[in-house]
């Protein structure tokens, strides 16, 4: 069975700047996850600017495949 990784990072989510939790296989698979969401992601943009931890903000959120993103301050949405 694969495991998931996590991601935090700062992406552009509807014209504004936000934080953006990302769980899957791989890097290549959350790139993809995310990329139809903010738009274009770089594999290499991704390598080194995203965080390999989810946050405080998704503290008591099980793990499982998918893109959230914090819109209010502490708050999370799902997207994916």
């Amino acid at each position: 069975m694969k495991k998931l990784k996590v991601w935090n990072a700062n992406e552009r989510y509807r014209g504004q700047e936000v934080a953006v939790y990302i769980c899957a296989y791989s890097l290549k698979d959350a790139v993809k996850l995310i990329t139809p969401i903010c738009g274009y992601t770089s594999a290499h943009y991704a390598r080194n600017y995203w965080s390999p931890c989810w946050g405080n903000t998704m503290n008591g959120i099980a793990q499982e495949r998918g893109v959230w993103v914090e819109l209010t301050h502490g708050k999370v949405t799902r997207l994916v």
